[in-house]
């Protein structure tokens, strides 16, 4: 059986192991442009018609990063969306943003889903093994998801 809480912290833990995949030491990128803590917002913006879905990961993977994040939702799971519509906002710390924003585009977009797919699809996350430190690799398919966004 499969409830929110055992898939909330099996998605803690993939999302953390993509976080670290991205920024492994210091993220360069987001440092040259923001070296302070200013507080910004960001949307979500659809990028064609369709149905979103994902949510819980966008918002989970921005939490993990600055726990006093707030976001203002126009769309829940499921719902039909049309392009150039804001789906969601994020204000925090922009440099969260900038580093989350990454992180959850490439969930949503390699494996996130609201449905059951006739295909399963994977995406293999690179992190470290928290116990050895070694660097491991495990492969999340949109099963697991799925199970998480249930």
């Amino acid at each position: 059986m499969f409830d929110r809480f055992s898939g909330k912290l099996n998605a803690d833990e993939l999302i953390l192991m993509a976080l670290r995949e991205d920024v492994s030491g210091e993220d360069v990128t987001t440092n040259s442009i923001m070296r302070e803590a200013v507080i910004g917002e960001a949307q979500l913006i659809c990028k064609q018609d369709g149905v979103i879905c994902g949510l819980d990961t966008f918002t989970r993977t921005f939490l993990l990063l600055d726990e006093d994040m707030s976001f203002e939702m126009n769309a829940e799971d499921g719902d039909e969306v049309k392009s150039g519509q804001i789906i969601a906002s994020v204000r925090g710390d922009i440099r969260a943003i900038l580093i989350g924003e990454r992180t959850a585009e490439n969930i949503k977009i390699e494996i996130g889903c609201a449905y059951k797919r006739p295909e399963t699809l994977s995406m293999d996350v690179k992190g470290r093994n928290l116990v050895t430190g070694l660097p491991k690799t495990l492969t999340v398919t949109s099963d697991e998801t799925l199970q998480a966004l249930r």
